[in-house]
C-alpha cells in the first residue's frame, strides 16, 4: 500500500472501502490513503469500478478527517460529484453519516468552489442534502435524537433551506420532551443560533424544559461541567435575543455556586449583563470580583 495504489486494485469495492476505513484509523501519512482514493477514483472514471452511493458515503467519511489542502482537489470534490445525483436515494443512516462527516470539517467546504454559482457539485450538495433531510423527517424515519443531531450538523455547515428547516421545527414542536432528551437542548439551541432561526414557541418550550430539568433532575449545586452547559445554552439564546426570566434566575443562582470557577463567574456576570438582568446575586458577585 505504501509503495503503489495498484496493490489494492484487485480488491472488490466493499473490501477496498473496508481497507481504506481501517487505514485511515492508523497513524500513517495522509498522502497514503488519499493516494489510494485518487487512484480508485481514476478507475471509477475509466469504468473499471462500480460503487454504490452508500459506499461513496463511507469513503467520504473515512477520508474527510485527512482531506486538507494541498490534497483537497484529489478526493473530496470528485467523490461529491459522484454522490450528488444519488443523495435523494440514500438510506436515512447513510444520509446522517454524510451530514456528520461534512459537519466535522465544515470549514473545508469553501475550498475549490466553482466561479459559476450553483454549477459545481459542492454548490449543489447543500440543496440536495437539505431536500433529502426534509423527506426523511417527514417520513418519520429518524427519531428525535437523530433529527436534532442532523439539525445541528446543518447548523455547523450553515446550510439553511426554509422547507427543510420548517419540517425539522415542526417535528421538534410535535415531540414531547422527556428525561432522555435533556442532553439534546444544547445542540438544538446551537443549531437554531447557527441558522438564525428565532422560533419563539420552540425556544420557549426548550427553556421551560431546561428549567424543569434544573429543578428536578440536576444535582445541587451544579457541577462545573453542567455550569458550562448552562452557559452555552444561555449564550445561544442570547444570540437569538430570546429573553427568559426563568433562565435568568438560574444563571443568577449559579453566582453563589461553590463549584463555579472564576472564569464561569465572569461568564455568568457577562450573560446576565447581556440579558440586562441585575439581581442581588449579580451585585454581590460584582463586589467580590472587584474587591
Amino acid at each position: 500500500l505504501l509503495s503503489s495504489p495498484e496493490g489494492v486494485s484487485p480488491l472488490p469495492t466493499p473490501y477496498f472501502v473496508a481497507v481504506l476505513k481501517a487505514l485511515c484509523s492508523f497513524l500513517v501519512p495522509k498522502e497514503v490513503p488519499l493516494r489510494l482514493v485518487a487512484a480508485f477514483l481514476d478507475r471509477v472514471d475509466r469504468g473499471e469500478r462500480t460503487v454504490t452511493p452508500e459506499q461513496w458515503v463511507e469513503i467520504l467519511a473515512a477520508i474527510r478527517p485527512l482531506d486538507e489542502p494541498p490534497w483537497w482537489e484529489r478526493a473530496t470534490p470528485r467523490i461529491i460529484q459522484q454522490l450528488v445525483p444519488h443523495v435523494g436515494g440514500l438510506s436515512p443512516d447513510a444520509l446522517a453519516a454524510l451530514c456528520g462527516s461534512h459537519a466535522a470539517r465544515a470549514q473545508q467546504l469553501e475550498v475549490a468552489q466553482s466561479t459559476e454559482l450553483g454549477t459545481s457539485a459542492l454548490e449543489q450538495l447543500p440543496g440536495a442534502v437539505t431536500q433529502a433531510v426534509k423527506h426523511v423527517v417527514e417520513a418519520g424515519k429518524w427519531d428525535f435524537e437523530q433529527v436534532v443531531r442532523i439539525f445541528d450538523d446543518l447548523g455547523r455547515l450553515g446550510w439553511y433551506r426554509e422547507a427543510a428547516t420548517a419540517t425539522v421545527l415542526a417535528q421538534c414542536m410535535q415531540t414531547s420532551l422527556l428525561e432522555p432528551h435533556a442532553p439534546l437542548l444544547v445542540p438544538l439551541a446551537r443549531a437554531c443560533a447557527a441558522l438564525r432561526v428565532h422560533h419563539a414557541p420552540l425556544l420557549h418550550k426548550m427553556v421551560l424544559w431546561h428549567c424543569w430539568c434544573h429543578t428536578y433532575l440536576r444535582p445541587r449545586p451544579l457541577p462545573t461541567e453542567q455550569v458550562d452547559e448552562l452557559l452555552e445554552f444561555a449564550g445561544h439564546l442570547l444570540e437569538l435575543s430570546f429573553q427568559s426570566l426563568e433562565l435568568q434566575g438560574i444563571l443568577a443562582e449559579q453566582l453563589r455556586n461553590p463549584n463555579a470557577s472564576p472564569r464561569q463567574v465572569l461568564a455568568l456576570l457577562a450573560a446576565l449583563a447581556r440579558f440586562s438582568h441585575f439581581p442581588p446575586e449579580f451585585k454581590e458577585a460584582c463586589a467580590k470580583v472587584c474587591a
